[in-house]
């Protein structure tokens, strides 16, 4: 609350308020979220199905149904890159976290050393 009655009090208006304070807070959540839901939809393929529509098709229901009736090396290939997909988002991860445990969060660009 604080920071964005300070960011009011400065001259930032509805949407610079939210875009600099508000967003950088809840976007790890917001991103958290969404990838919780695109893993979850994988194990929920019945109920998928039958929520699609008649010119779309999502992705664990077109798997799904190339298991059930085609069974191609394109099922290998998606798996294998979505594997890849989530070791890079891992990866970029922790070389974010490195780099954010780098910078100094002292007065003046202090740094703490050992």
């Amino acid at each position: 609350m604080r920071r964005s009655c300070a960011a009011r009090s400065l001259g930032g208006g509805p949407i610079a308020v939210f875009r600099h304070v508000y967003l950088p807070v809840i976007l790890p959540g917001l991103l958290g979220g969404m990838l919780l839901a695109f893993t979850l939809s994988f194990d929920e393929v019945v109920i998928a199905y039958f929520l699609q529509g008649p010119d779309a098709t999502t992705l664990p229901v077109k798997i799904f149904i190339d298991l059930q009736y085609s069974l191609t090396p394109v099922i290998a290939a998606v798996s294998t890159l979505l594997l890849m997909f989530t070791t890079l988002l891992l990866a970029v991860q922790m070389v974010l976290m490195l780099r954010r445990s780098r910078i100094s969060l002292l007065p003046g660009g202090m740094k703490v050393t050992e």
